[in-house]
């Protein structure tokens, strides 16, 4: 079953928002939310952890801007994979946190960037890999989980054939991978890829150049009028917790997020 705010009732929702944020504040304190249904991936620690009060520091920045819009989430934790099924069915209005894609794109609008991430190498200690240069690509084997798209830095070398694809379930796989001698490399958020090696206590690894900036999302169905609606106030809420400081806030209860505060708010 479809779960779907009226579109009258997010025109209407939208429009007292934007009046409010020009006026410096956030929208219908003293009125009934709305409620959307949004889908959380459990497995991006340290950005969402279900296991937290809050759901970790994404979650909280997301709960934050809808909030700010006069929306407030329900949120069902689950692989993304299940949470675009749901989102393209309408059981989920939204979910997050994702990477842009191209098959993405397809199915799917994308808010504002709400955080960005710096994908960055992982590989064993003295590797030439770990400059991440064309020269040092050669012959190398990169471990990069089913369904994920390479670094657009890196396409060129494996379009040319230079640099082969190794193609496991998880992230997790392709840190045990590299630690074992099964891959040359992995690439991951810096801070994603620190906390996976310490939960499954491999010390082998050494981080190296970072390939890219790369945004996250909070995505909603394509072609809905209802989901652009939506989206827009979300982007609404975002710009608005970013102005008046909340953003800032959230990221600074996150110790790990001490040296990216001032790079995110931009």
């Amino acid at each position: 079953m479809k779960l779907r705010i009226p579109l009258h009732q997010l025109r209407q929702r939208a429009r007292r928002t934007a009046a409010a944020l020009l006026l410096g504040g956030c929208a219908g304190s003293a009125a009934a939310a709305d409620v959307v249904r949004l889908g959380g991936d459990d497995a991006f620690i340290p950005y969402t952890n279900q296991q937290s009060a809050d759901g970790g520091m994404l979650a909280a920045v997301v709960r934050a801007a809808f909030r700010a819009a006069d929306i407030d989430v329900q949120l069902d934790w689950q692989p993304p994979a299940r949470s675009e099924l749901d989102i393209r069915s309408g059981r989920l209005h939204a979910g997050f946190p994702v990477y842009r894609s191209p098959a993405r794109e397809h199915d799917f609008d994308f808010s504002d960037p709400v955080f960005h991430t710096r994908q960055t190498v992982f590989a064993r200690p003295g590797s030439p890999i770990l400059l991440a240069e064309p020269r040092t690509l050669a012959g190398k084997l990169l471990c990069l989980p089913a369904g994920e798209t390479p670094n657009e830095r890196l396409l060129p070398a494996i379009a040319k054939g230079v640099l082969r694809l190794t193609r496991p379930a998880s992230i997790s796989h392709c840190a045990r991978m590299v630690a074992a001698g099964r891959a040359d490399f992995f690439v991951a958020d810096v801070y994603q890829g620190q906390t996976l090696l310490r939960q499954h206590d491999i010390n082998t690894l050494a981080v190296g150049a970072t390939v890219e900036d790369t945004p996250l999302y909070v995505i909603f169905r394509r072609r809905d009028q209802e989901a652009r609606q939506l989206r827009l106030r979300f982007n609404q809420g975002l710009a608005a917790i970013q102005r008046n400081g909340v953003y800032a806030r959230i990221l600074a209860q996150y110790p790990l997020m001490a040296g990216e505060r001032e790079r995110a708010a931009h």
